[in-house]
């Protein structure tokens, strides 16, 4: 029974489904990312979208839904609907975070042929990266990083978590980099860095792990 099939009530769509559940921040690539809502008076159907590259493996029609992301930010939405009609949507805001990889020797800026030189997708290199670091993205140091010179060079220079795990190469430079996240640093790495650390996580349960190193420039708390 809908209200539109009866002929004491006015039609109507069902109103808009209430609060979307389901992670706000998910890594690119992710899969068998659920989200959810709360059944809706008089819905028969539901219908989801998602952000540009990302898909649906599961559940469309229904309350619930199963995700692939691509690389791309933007909403999860649905509309509940009946034979009167469809509703106003409901909206979840997704950001995307990507995993960046250094290689080689060289500037955190560097770029050449449109690709940023030392920015890679994977441990080891393979694909660049056309975009620098984000604050929600993730940056690692590793075995697959070499064994050379990564120089902070410019004021601009953002990340979510840092991770020095594996890299037995040299940390240089005098400009700032800001950390919204955690930092790991390890036994193998020789920090010759003397710019301006500042963290600025605004979420809890955030580490810092030095390793035994000396952070020889200045360090500022920023966050909340």
């Amino acid at each position: 029974w809908t209200p539109c099939a009866s002929s004491t009530r006015r039609p109507s769509a069902p109103s808009a489904p209430g609060s979307i559940s389901g992670l706000t921040l998910v890594s690119e690539g992710a899969t068998g990312i659920t989200y959810s809502i709360s059944p809706v008076t008089f819905a028969t159907t539901y219908t989801w979208t998602v952000p540009s590259g990302a898909s649906i493996t599961a559940g469309q029609g229904t309350m619930s839904i199963t995700v692939t992301f691509g690389s791309t930010a933007g909403n999860v939405s649905v509309t509940a609907g009946n034979a009167c009609g469809t509703s106003a949507a409901s909206n979840l805001a997704v950001t995307i975070y990507k995993a960046y990889y250094w290689v080689g020797t060289g500037n955190w800026n560097d770029f050449s042929g449109g690709f940023y030189t030392h920015w890679a997708t994977t441990s080891g290199g393979g694909t660049l990266r056309t975009t620098l670091p984000a604050i929600t993205d993730d940056v690692y140091f590793d075995a697959g990083s070499g064994s050379g010179t990564a120089t902070f060079n410019t004021a601009s220079a953002n990340c979510r978590n840092i991770n020095f795990t594996g890299f037995s190469g040299i940390i240089n430079g005098n400009q700032a980099l800001a950390v919204y996240g955690s930092l790991t640093l390890a036994a193998t790495v020789t920090l010759s860095y003397i710019g301006t650390l500042s963290f600025r996580a605004t979420t809890a349960r955030n580490t810092i792990t030095t390793a035994g190193k000396t952070i020889a420039g200045i360090v500022t708390f920023n966050g909340t």
